[in-house]
């Protein structure tokens, strides 16, 4: 009985409670009624703060947490059923039989309806304290994806190249890769692309990139990589900074390091790339416009795939020239002339998209201002051709040492395409005095083949198909006589009425392939070092003040192969040398 009188106590007790808690959500509705939109208001400014951490967050490229997100759309919902329920219900006095007696049973169902979306806004409010604005992660590592353009055109130069690369990487013996082409000839672009296929194709699963420069600058290099990979490296010094980065690429089992631009060698372990043996699954990829920049960087330890990239075919560079053009270039007469500026161009793709670029939108007669700008070396007027193009290569001449800059620099006295003898560059760069420390022609010769191995290897110079001559691209032609413009005076393939006045202050004077119908009476350049007339047509005799060359007494180096008489027939000068008492060659 004891038991029993116990437990029907209990019951007695929650029956009160129960019954107590029943009339006061009765007697509270209007309390309840209120406490419900001073809730909704505490709740409207808390999203209120969260909405503006939200948007600061988003200002910084940061990534909202989730559960944030999930509060956001918790709290739309429950502002939208709060406001509502106050719009139809709201401290309006319940009542019914017309107003004698109080509607008991709405008022006690609003009240509890209120109480319960109370306590949903308290969950909330408590939800908000535990991230406290504290909405927003830091952004993920923005993925060579950011980098990389779905606009990319391959032709099948590029293309065959892009193969090279990625069946050298797909091999598990090869851990390095270098691609080395001419400035402007497209390689970085090239090698994004290689970048996004390798991460398309699952081959790697993370890749870095980092662009170095002339001017090595190892924390940016190693800011760069670690910004891929989503680490901060801080301020501390190299070292340290090397061996945490090299502890976050090794946790990846396969990654891809492209380096950028590189222009000597970059000792890999100083930037904490590992290679070789130190992590298998670390492959690393160089661009650079020097050749010998790739076999300095690849390790006996390890396999090195060397890779060339050319410039276009003759139809590959129409292709790439005439999009975006416009239904301009299909007019015959604007077509014939856009062949010669595709023709000027070289193949080389900066210089076809900027001059591509630059004509969009021109008239027939701009189009032919053009044509002639670029024929004559001197495209001033083509809107991003001094600022794409010729800086471009402007860069790798002014990374040459003095011996090569001379060297460079002396290719461009010949005519555009010309086969240039390496026997005669030893010949002029002996009578200039280029070659330092040199006593004997076999030494200049010897070194003179080491400059042109170099200027190749720097993508300045390209082979010839005769024997023991070399070939300066067109563009690189244009870029050399623009800096050696106060220099030598440049003509070839002209007919000159009467003789110019342009070179009577610079050191050099090269006509060739030229027809000069009337000479002055003297020539006066007190500066000239080196004269080259070659394959010249001339219609008339030479004054003896000309033939005797008096007004060049610094002249060092002659050089008038193949002249013709205009009446036909090989004519040799043979000048008084006894005036050009520094003469050379």
């Amino acid at each position: 009985m004891d038991i029993v009188t116990s437990i029907l106590g209990k019951i007695g007790e929650y029956a009160f409670d129960s019954v107590k808690l029943q009339f006061g959500y009765l007697k509270n509705y209007d309390d309840n009624i209120t406490a419900l939109e001073n809730q909704l208001e505490t709740l409207e400014e808390m999203e209120k703060d969260v909405h503006e951490a939200i948007e600061a967050a988003g200002r910084n490229g940061e990534v909202i947490r989730k559960n944030v997100q999930h509060w956001i759309a918790s709290v739309d919902g429950v502002k939208m059923e709060g406001r509502k329920f106050l719009e139809d219900n709201g401290k309006g006095n319940k009542r019914c039989f017309r107003g004698w007696f109080p509607d008991v049973k709405t008022r006690y169902l609003l009240s509890t309806e209120a109480m319960e979306k109370n306590k949903k806004i308290e969950r909330l409010c408590e939800e908000q304290k535990v991230f406290d604005i504290n909405v927003s992660l830091p952004a993920p590592p923005p993925g060579i994806d950011s980098i990389t353009s779905k606009d990319i055109v391959l032709f099948q130069t590029t293309k065959f190249a892009m193969e090279q690369v990625m069946d050298a990487l797909k091999k598990d013996s090869t851990n390095f890769v270098g691609m080395h082409g001419m400035g402007g000839v497209g390689k970085t672009t090239l090698v994004k692309e290689i970048a996004r296929k390798c991460k398309e194709e699952k081959i790697f699963d993370n890749v870095a990139m980092a662009v170095v420069s002339q001017t090595i600058t190892v924390k940016s290099i190693q800011d760069q990589i670690a910004e891929f990979l989503g680490l901060k490296l801080g301020e501390t010094g190299e070292m340290i900074r090397a061996g945490r980065l090299c502890d976050r690429i090794k946790k990846e089992n396969k990654i891809l390091v492209i380096l950028d631009d590189v222009w000597e060698k970059l000792e890999l372990n100083t930037i904490g790339v590992p290679s070789g043996e130190d992590h298998k699954g670390c492959k690393v990829v160089i661009t650079t416009r020097r050749r010998q920049v790739c076999i300095a960087m690849g390790s006996r330890d390890q396999t090195t795939s060397i890779v060339s990239l050319d410039v276009l075919s003759k139809q590959e560079s129409w292709e790439l020239f005439k999009l975006q053009v416009g239904d301009i270039i299909e007019s015959p007469t604007v077509r014939n002339v856009a062949e010669k500026l595709v023709k000027e161009c070289g193949g080389l793709p900066i210089a076809l998209v900027t001059v591509r670029n630059a004509m969009r939108g021109k008239d027939l007669e701009e189009w032919k201002d053009a044509a002639l700008e670029l024929e004559k070396s001197n495209p001033i007027n083509i809107e991003g051709m001094e600022k794409n193009v010729f800086k471009c290569i402007n860069f790798s001449y002014d990374y040459l040492g003095d011996e090569a800059k001379a060297s460079f620099l002396l290719c461009c006295l010949f005519p555009e395409d010309y086969d240039i003898e390496i026997e005669r560059l030893v010949r002029y760069g002996v009578g200039l005095n280029t070659f330092k420390r040199i006593g004997k022609i076999e030494e200049a010769r010897r070194r003179v083949h080491s400059i042109i191995k170099n200027l190749k290897a720097s993508s300045l110079l390209v082979a010839s198909e005769r024997k023991g001559c070399i070939k300066m691209h067109d563009v690189v032609r244009d870029v050399a006589k623009t800096i050696a413009l106060d220099k030598y005076f440049v003509q070839d393939g002209e007919v000159f009425k009467e003789w110019p006045n342009e070179y009577n202050n610079g050191i050099g004077i090269s006509l060739m392939r030229y027809e000069i119908q009337k000479y002055p009476d003297a020539w006066e350049c007190p500066n000239l070092e080196i004269f080259l007339t070659c394959h010249q047509i001339v219609e008339k005799g030479m004054p003896e003040e000309v033939i005797n060359f008096k007004g060049m007494k610094k002249l060092r180096v002659l050089d008038q192969m193949h002249i013709y008489h205009f009446l036909g027939g090989r004519r040799r000068l043979e000048p008084s040398l006894s005036h050009l008492t520094n003469l050379r060659t």
